[in-house]
């Protein structure tokens, strides 16, 4: 709910006032065509000193806090001992009050609360000294870089992370605010549930003196399971709990592994512990995808990638961090004679050959190398070490098993199977006991954490922080009712339409002028641009807008205690399981999403061909309603593009309208593609960023190739939308183009792609840059601008760039 503060206007005065000029300036904010001309020119004049002023204190702040870290692609060697002053994390977000009716008209300036503001984010995030032909990442950025270093606890921190920051702080201010006694008794339950988990998370002395015991709660569980000492097996009552059955019998029986080992996978799969594999429900692409069926992946490792394994700095702080949790929980356990080093050891050992026989994550990208059907018997046989039966009976008990079920790589299970087969029992174990370890807090896992991503040994992000995000993995879809009414009311859902449905009318539009396209193809890929489903805000299931739903929802998640933090992350787990195996063997329900309402994120789904925009990302710097069209055009206009062209890049253009797996293709297109595509395999392969090493670390091209050319096409496309729409409505009547305060010397062109650039400013740590490019499909941010644009025939012709400059490639690589 919107506070009176954030309705009143920023800069307030009486109503009997006498017309000085402050309240002249007031008015001009309000109402910029009730002021004549002179009055007007004034009032920009102050606005403009007040443009200037902030931007000098904007730089001025930065050249008083230099930081030794990374940009991305720029590092800075100068390092300051500093004190920084951080706003309070519950405090209120920005007010602004609500804008003058738009289209002031193209030719005038916009003098609004929204305008200035934005006008001063811009000039302030820029760095002049950069030639923009050179490097507009930092021409665009460097202000903002200087403005914004790295909080502590984090290894990054960029625009993305900025909307975060602010969306938590109006989510803090929902869980800290008393509860209002007008609303429905459904959404105080709700809301008192959010606040039970928040209080349960910040209460650190409780969970300090609980220490160790929360998991070796889980590790007894999964002990007793392995060993055979005490439980036998996992059943699935009607209900959905999932219920140890107990039978003593000799540790380590070798007559009983298989059953053994079912039982363990069993258990820290319900919990959500990550091991050897995972499985979820996803479409039938190749026969239905609107049938849910269960598809089977390789999993487990317990650094970020395979590449990890190769590098023994990580390899030597995992050895170290696994042997001192091996040595509390057997400690713990009253057995202290086990030899935990060498058992680390081994442990590493047993991971470098999972590693090895695990694919590189960009050889999974291939949708019909991925897809293998397999029945009961087939799955059974190509891992007989494991009861497929009794694992499946585990989670529900339904008398029909998931079939068939969809292996993603089946030399990996027979590779997997043979791996086990080989490996001592306790070494085994030691392996499900780190995974538990890494799936529950633990100070020695933190090291690790840190380690890899470069923060410095025993520093933490603030309880506050961990909490929120917390509150968000368990119950994030429950937040998003509450986050929405806050962040996204008025016409962001409209809008936001809007500019999607235009971005695809120009995607269709430039169709015709793809000359490697040919005519049949062609009117396939038109087809499949408007049969795309847009998901904008938030989802229907749970539905957001119900309280009575989304407690229902939630009701499995049930008792939320404020005391009881590790059993309300357990029973969330647990819940989330019941509710992903209820929709195996189910239909596809277009009102469920892949994220939560406040994510700054969104994604394409090529199996349902929709496209996805939470309320989170729909936030300033990349999308608001008052802002005029090519800043808009240039920061969301080109997300909705970015997500727009996965349903046409090396992945999606292997799934037709409906989510089929299909070759809708004809073959001499899709030979002129790979063609094609190849010049940004090319050209990506030589950007790099440095590593704590000091070392060049390159991107793997063939990794990202599926979103540089989403970052390519879905900017042409964008520009395309915008200019189409600004060319048909030059005075404005339709369309907001106004001009803004202290930028006249840039074109509206030029501000396009700005706002794009900026809403990639991104700090990075070294560490936290390699291991991005490692598990991150995405290129680093400062290569998604200097990739994309040095493509861009309109950019160079914006910024005067000649061909050959480092923003103008000679041979530029194109696409859609």
């Amino acid at each position: 709910m919107a506070t009176n503060d954030e309705e009143a206007p920023l800069l307030g005065g009486s109503a009997d006032a006498p017309p000085s000029l402050q309240n002249r300036v007031n008015a001009a904010l309000a109402s910029p065509k009730a002021l004549n001309g002179l009055e007007r020119l004034l009032a920009a004049g102050v606005v403009l000193f007040v443009l200037l002023t902030a931007t000098g204190f904007g730089l001025f702040a930065g050249e008083a806090v230099k930081l030794g870290q990374q940009h991305d692609g720029v590092t800075s060697t100068v390092t300051h001992t500093h004190t920084a002053t951080a706003t309070a994390p519950h405090s209120p977000p920005t007010a602004v009050p609500p804008s003058p009716p738009r289209n002031p008209g193209n030719d005038e300036l916009c003098l609004t609360a929204t305008c200035v503001n934005i006008a001063s984010q811009v000039l302030t995030a820029l760095d002049e000294t950069v030639d923009p032909c050179e490097d507009f990442y930092l021409y665009s950025n460097g202000g903002w870089l200087k403005n914004h270093p790295i909080p502590a606890g984090k290894p990054m921190y960029g625009s993305a992370q900025d909307i975060d920051t602010r969306n938590k702080r109006i989510i803090l201010s929902i869980i800290e605010d008393p509860i209002s006694p007008d609303l429905p008794e459904a959404d105080k339950d709700n809301i008192n549930h959010l606040k039970a988990h928040y209080s349960s998370c910040l209460d650190e002395d409780t969970i300090d003196a609980a220490g160790i015991e929360p998991l070796l709660d889980v590790v007894k569980e999964i002990v007793a399971a392995w060993r055979g000492e005490a439980i036998v097996g996992p059943r699935a009552t009607e209900d959905g709990q999932v219920v140890m059955y107990k039978k003593p019998s000799g540790r380590y029986d070798p007559k009983t592994r298989r059953t053994r080992l079912t039982s363990a996978f069993s258990y820290l799969h319900s919990r959500d512990i990550p091991a050897i594999f995972e499985v979820y429900p996803e479409g039938d692409v190749e026969v239905n995808p609107k049938d849910l069926v269960l598809w089977f992946a390789q999993s487990g490792l317990g650094l970020p990638s395979k590449d990890y394994y190769s590098d023994k700095s990580t390899v030597a702080v995992y050895h170290n961090v696994s042997e001192v949790v091996l040595e509390q929980v057997y400690d713990a356990l009253g057995e202290p004679e086990v030899d935990t080093k060498a058992l680390a050891a081994e442990l590493i050992d047993f991971e470098v050959k999972l590693a090895a026989i695990s694919k590189d994550p960009a050889d999974l990208d291939d949708p019909k190398e991925t897809y293998n059907s397999k029945n009961s018997t087939e799955l059974q046989d190509l891992l007989p070490i494991i009861s497929f039966k009794d694992y499946f009976a585990s989670f529900t008990p339904r008398p029909a098993f998931p079939d068939p079920v969809i292996v993603t790589d089946p030399k990996y299970v027979k590779k997997v199977s043979k791996l086990l087969d080989g490996t001592e029992e306790d070494v085994l174990e030691a392996y499900f006991v780190v995974r538990a370890a890494q799936a529950s807090i633990n100070q020695a896992i933190s090291k690790l954490d840190n380690f890899i991503g470069g923060i410095p040994e025993g520093v933490s992000l603030p309880r506050a922080d961990v909490c929120l995000q917390s509150l968000l993995d368990n119950y994030g879809f429950l937040v998003g009712r509450y986050f929405v009414q806050i962040a996204f009311a008025g016409d962001s859902k409209a809008y936001a339409e809007e500019v999607i449905v235009a971005t695809i009318e120009a995607f269709k539009d430039r169709l015709p002028e793809l000359d490697w396209l040919d005519e049949e193809t062609r009117k396939a890929a038109e087809e499949k641009a408007d049969a795309i489903t847009y998901k904008i805000g938030y989802p229907t299931n749970p539905n957001t807008e119900d309280p009575v739903a989304l407690g229902r929802y939630y009701s499995l998640n049930l008792p939320i205690s404020g005391t009881d933090y590790f059993g309300n992350v357990l029973r969330s787990r647990l819940a989330d399981q019941r509710r992903t195996w209820v929709r195996v063997g189910g239909k596809q329900d277009k009102g469920i999403w892949e994220m939560i309402p406040s994510e700054v994120n969104a994604y394409y789904e090529p199996s349902s061909n929709e496209i996805a925009f939470p309320a989170g990302i729909l936030q300033s710097p990349y999308f608001d309603t008052d802002w005029p069209e090519y800043l808009s055009f240039g920061v969301f206009g080109s997300t909705a593009g970015h997500e727009l062209s996965h349903a046409f890049d090396e992945m999606g253009r292997q799934y037709d309208k409906d989510g089929k797996l299909t070759d809708w293709w004809t073959n001499a297109t899709v030979e002129r593609f790979t063609q094609l595509q190849g010049c940004f395999l090319d050209q990506y392969k030589k950007y790099s960023v440095v590593g704590p090493d000091g070392e060049l670390h390159y991107i793997n091209s063939k990794f990202t190739r599926g979103e540089d050319l989403a970052d390519n096409g879905g900017l042409a496309q964008s520009f395309r939308a915008w200019t189409d729409r600004f060319d048909s409505d030059k005075n404005g009547t339709r369309f907001d183009n106004s001009l803004l305060p202290g930028l006249a010397k840039f074109s509206r062109e030029q501000l396009f792609y700005i706002a794009y650039a900026q809403g990639w400013a991104r700090n990075i740590k070294p560490a936290e840059a390699v291991r991005r490019i490692r598990v991150d499909p995405h290129s680093p941010t400062n290569y998604r601008v200097i990739g994309a644009l040095s493509n861009n025939e309109d950019f160079s012709k914006a910024f005067g760039c000649k061909a050959g400059q480092r923003m103008s490639n000679v041979d530029k690589c194109h696409i859609w």
